[in-house]
């Protein structure tokens, strides 16, 4: 599970990180300004860090304190995401995907 996890948050920090102008084709909603997509690119960079360390092993100790706020992240993402259905493209790929 992990190593999906890696491969998506890498495959979203990217197209976030270099075409944050570009999120009306390229993400399921048009993120404005720029810098934001930007700063969601770089929180999707470092959770596919963290699970690429749980990936590769790294001793329970040093990632446990990691799962409660990749919790957090991820609720208030859902939270976020049903509030603003009216914003999402929704006859897009990305959205589909």
């Amino acid at each position: 599970m992990a190593g999906f996890l890696v491969l998506i948050l890498i495959d979203a920090a990217q197209l976030l990180a270099f075409y944050p102008e570009r999120t009306a084709t390229l993400w399921a909603w048009t993120i404005e300004p720029p810098v934001t997509a930007m700063v969601l690119g770089s929180v999707y960079t470092a959770g596919a860090y963290f699970f690429a360390r749980v990936l590769f092993g790294a001793p329970w100790e040093r990632v446990a304190a990691g799962f409660a706020p990749i919790t957090a992240f991820v609720w208030m993402a859902a939270i976020a995401t049903v509030i603003h259905l009216d914003r999402f493209h929704e006859d897009s790929l990305p959205f589909a995907a």
